[in-house]
């Protein structure tokens, strides 16, 4: 079989994401959060890779909106574009029906690949870099409703406010460089550039969280930001040495004075979200390590690390002093 340049390097992934044992349906890790109490109104949804749903009843915005998840053999074999079938089961079954924005970390497909027709369906924004841009121009999203933020800028949805802030992708990044012009769907996945990385921290009423997507270099680039809770990005974090992971997690957690940690971007984003996730595997990331050394790293300074269930909706603390709720059907836990 004649591959596409721009799959050179996905090969290697594939073929040891297959010598791994990733087609195995079952569930080795059987990450869940366990229930806590707590009450308030801003609730957050975990919904595999990066994409998060904050919702407070009024208003909701999303992270990223990557749902297709198309298969290993599929993403080699032919240019990928999203699946508007499984897009829109997955949007029915977060309950999403509108969103204020989307928020595009960057422009890898885990990221960026649906962002376009997430937003165009439920009517939002859609935030982010030049490379994301030509992502939704290439699927006729209309530009008027594409924002492309500078470094510090912030938006305001009614009670949320959001800052933006760049920083580095993570280290081995694939197929780096920037998407230079309208990307046409379907598209190689090596055509998908990551271009500009950004993070999110979202202010809703005095609660604070920080949506840190890739566990790239950070240095003091979160000085002086506070976060109660941090949704934080651990993917290839395990392919990373002690030192580096102790410097993420002080550049992020430490330094935001986080109490609540959520681990994000740990899952095998090959498989569909509608079957139990599991870790992406080795030697692609060191999922173990990277989960034993963040549990030492809270132990030390007392936070709490919860690995969220996807659609299981967790209720936020209004202060550092509660914890959330999580809750499958998306109600309350009764105290």
């Amino acid at each position: 079989m004649n591959l596409n340049p721009y799959l050179a390097s996905i090969v290697l992934m594939v073929n040891a994401l297959f010598l791994s044992g990733c087609c195995s349906r079952a569930n080795p890790e059987a990450l869940t959060s366990a229930p806590v109490m707590g009450k308030t109104s801003l609730r957050a949804t975990f919904l595999g890779c990066t994409t998060v749903l904050l919702d407070d009843g009024e208003t909701a915005i999303l992270t990223d909106g990557f749902f297709s998840r198309p298969c290993e053999i599929e993403s080699v074999r032919r240019p990928i574009k999203p699946n508007r079938e499984v897009i829109d089961q997955m949007l029915a079954r977060a309950g999403i029906k509108k969103l204020a924005a989307v928020l595009v970390a960057h422009s890898h497909h885990d990221h960026a690949l649906d962002s376009a027709y997430v937003a165009e369906k439920t009517d939002a924004d859609l935030i982010g870099s030049k490379s994301t841009r030509y992502i939704a121009n290439g699927q006729g999203f209309p530009c008027s409703r594409f924002h492309v933020p500078k470094n510090g800028d912030t938006f305001e949805y009614k009670r949320f406010k959001i800052t933006i802030i760049e920083s580095p992708h993570s280290s081995h990044a694939l197929f780096p460089g920037d998407i230079e012009k309208p990307l046409h769907s379907p598209a190689w996945i090596g055509q998908y550039h990551p271009g500009i990385n950004y993070n999110f921290l979202i202010d809703h009423d005095g609660e604070k969280i920080a949506i840190i997507p890739s566990a790239g270099l950070i240095s003091d680039r979160l000085k002086g930001q506070t976060a109660n809770v941090v949704f934080l990005g651990i993917g290839t974090l395990g392919m990373q040495t002690d030192a580096e992971i102790s410097a993420y997690w002080k550049d992020t957690v430490t330094t935001m004075h986080a109490q609540l940690v959520i681990p994000t971007h740990w899952d095998n984003f090959f498989r569909p979200l509608s079957d139990p996730l599991q870790p992406m595997p080795w030697p692609i990331d060191d999922f173990k390590h990277t989960r034993k050394k963040i549990a030492c790293l809270a132990a030390k300074e007392n936070a709490t690390v919860e690995w969220a269930k996807p659609f299981a909706t967790l209720y936020l603390p209004a202060s550092q002093a509660e914890k959330p709720v999580v809750s499958e059907s998306g109600k309350p836990l009764a105290k």
